[in-house]
């Protein structure tokens, strides 16, 4: 008889490595990388300890959106055979050590190891429950959905036969939006600057799994909420136009919590691992423009949520978080040397630790509309290139102001403000800040 838990350590150690093996074909053979070109020498090489370093000059998408990609089919090789969530995570520590010591040929990145790791259980945890929540519906549209969610929970159900999850209509709250806006940008260091004023159009998603006021236990991500931002336009040039793109992830998921409820309000407080991703260039395909900014953060959290009913028709939401960022990036420019002289601009990544702050506010009422007030703030200490040690600072607030024509259409406002502030030991410090304003129609599903 088949020993259920040896089969699923088997099929998860399979899936984990045949992860890696898919990732290199293709980037060699599609896509032609050289970092995919791998030998016996390569792998030799990256047996000595030596070969581990900071990977400085890499594109930001790549590490920090592309290896938490990676890094979610390491987690749920292991998530979809019946591992825990941090059991899952020794899977994602298995799956990144094994790129880097055999499907690269470059160094050993010690940064890319601990994005994989973090980034990769917390986006990881968020597709599995995804792929449940579509897969359990039965429907056509549900096992595409659940796909793309998750193409490794796909692979484990099809070699298992595994019936689709009873666990199912865990979404609190789903919604939707479109619509068009006018960047005004401003980005400068020491020996350049660059100013944008263009139009851009935007698609704008926000998930909110599991009520976020009534949490009691120690499951993690038995509650999340996601939101995921992307817009882009065309901008003028010396040579004609360039493509842009402003995208954006923010996260959170509950790894404990406790609620309390009154006759007119409920509150849950606990601990939470944030995913957090911002990223606006000009450059798409080298991501390392000087007009963009870009930063990065997975937190550990102490959270409070918190709603208060005024009517039957209107509540009052406070949304908090402050803790520890365990793990951040940012980008810089540098055109100064170490010991003194002048080379031609070149980005670095920036990587360190520090802390954040988030707060959300939102005023909900069927007949006034829905006002929505969010801030986050977070400080980097870090280190990397030629830039030395330093501190970045990142905040970025968000107001939105809309109507309800029924109850799932709104129409609405917006404004937002990003800055970013990088001060360098041995690089000319930077600050780059965005202002944006929006019209946009939304559909809560």
């Amino acid at each position: 008889m088949r020993d259920p838990a040896k089969y699923g350590l088997l099929l998860a150690s399979a899936e984990t490595l045949m992860s890696n093996i898919v990732t290199n074909t293709a980037a060699r053979y599609i896509g032609n990388a050289g970092f995919a070109k791998i030998s016996l020498q390569t792998i030799y090489k990256h047996m000595n300890l030596s070969a581990w370093q900071w990977e400085e000059n890499d594109r930001f998408y790549v590490n920090q959106a592309g290896h938490p990609y990676q890094g979610s089919t390491y987690f749920n090789s292991g998530r979809s055979n019946g591992f825990s969530f941090y059991e899952s995570t020794l899977f994602t520590a298995a799956g990144s050590a094994l790129w880097e010591f055999v499907f690269e040929n470059g160094i050993c990145s010690l940064n890319d190891f601990v994005t994989t790791i973090i980034g990769g259980s917390a986006v990881g945890e968020m597709l599995h429950r995804l792929f449940a929540e579509f897969d359990g519906n039965g429907t056509i549209r549900g096992k595409m959905g659940s796909t793309l969610a998750s193409p490794m929970d796909r692979l484990t159900a099809l070699l298992t036969s595994r019936k689709p999850s009873a666990d199912v209509n865990n979404f609190y709250d789903i919604s939707f939006a479109v619509g068009l806006g006018w960047i005004f940008a401003d980005f400068r260091s020491a020996s350049r600057s660059e100013t944008w004023s263009i139009p851009n159009m935007f698609i704008d998603t926000r998930i909110v799994y599991g009520n976020p006021f009534e949490q009691d236990g120690y499951i993690p991500y038995q509650q999340f909420e996601l939101s995921a931002f992307i817009a882009g336009g065309a901008k003028s040039v010396e040579k004609g136009t360039t493509m842009w793109y402003d995208s954006r992830i923010v996260s959170d998921g509950c790894l404990f919590a406790f609620s309390h409820e009154l006759d007119n309000s409920k509150t849950s407080t606990g601990l939470t691992l944030h995913f957090d991703y911002f990223n606006l260039t000009d450059d798409i395909a080298d991501n390392a423009g000087f007009a963009g900014s870009a930063f990065s953060a997975d937190s550990l959290d102490w959270t409070v949520k918190y709603r208060l009913f005024v009517d039957e028709t209107a509540f009052f939401e406070v949304k908090a978080h402050a803790g520890w960022l365990v793990w951040g990036t940012s980008t810089y420019w540098s055109n100064v040397l170490p010991g003194g002289g002048v080379i031609s601009a070149e980005y670095y990544n920036h990587y360190g630790t520090g802390i954040n702050m988030k707060l959300f506010l939102t005023f909900s009422s069927f007949r006034w509309g829905i006002l929505r007030m969010n801030a986050m703030a977070y400080l980097l200490y870090g280190w990397g290139g030629d830039g030395g040690n330093g501190i970045v600072s990142y905040a970025f607030t968000d107001s939105s102001y809309s109507i309800r024509i029924n109850k799932q259409l709104s129409l609405g406002v917006g404004w937002s403000f990003a800055y970013l502030g990088g001060w360098y030991d041995r690089a000319p410090d930077g600050h780059k800040w965005t202002k944006t304003g929006r019209i946009f129609s939304e559909w809560r599903l």
